[in-house]
């Protein structure tokens, strides 16, 4: 039987689109691309997220992570990237945090700084990788074999 909706279902139908729209606009706030389902999909909101990753080779000997900002004399690495999100790999484990946080982690000037790279023309801070554990937010992600 095909009937119109009543008032009432259609009341709550925009009550809760507009729920999924202040949810949706927290998450584009903090870096998502957020896309509302449309028909009788099994969820409301698909999130994707840009996500920096940076596969440290020495950092399991050197217990510090080398952050990249700048490339002969230019803003580069953590300074110009247009990710949210950065994902530090060591091992068989990934560091994910926000973007800014590493930010400002970085740039506290408590760190050392060396250059290093192809030619060494990158400059990078030397962050201990205990201290980026403890930041803000961080989400230790294990992983299977990664190639070296």
């Amino acid at each position: 039987m095909n009937r119109p909706d009543s008032r009432e279902w259609l009341a709550a139908k925009s009550r809760g689109d507009a729920a999924e729209m202040a949810v949706a606009e927290w998450f584009t706030a903090r870096g998502y691309l957020v896309a509302k389902t449309i028909g009788a999909a099994s969820f409301d909101l698909l999130l994707q997220a840009h996500v920096e990753v940076k596969h440290d080779l020495l950092a399991e000997k050197t217990g510090r992570v080398a952050v990249e900002i700048r490339h002969r004399g230019q803003p580069s690495g953590l300074m110009t990237t247009g990710a949210s999100w950065f994902a530090i790999v060591i091992g068989r484990e990934a560091m994910l945090l926000k973007t800014d946080v590493l930010r400002r982690c970085v740039l506290s000037g408590r760190y050392e700084t060396r250059f290093g790279g192809d030619g060494k023309a990158d400059e990078l801070v030397l962050v201990p990788i205990a201290e980026i554990r403890g930041l803000e937010g961080v989400i230790i992600i294990p992983l299977g074999e990664v190639s070296r």
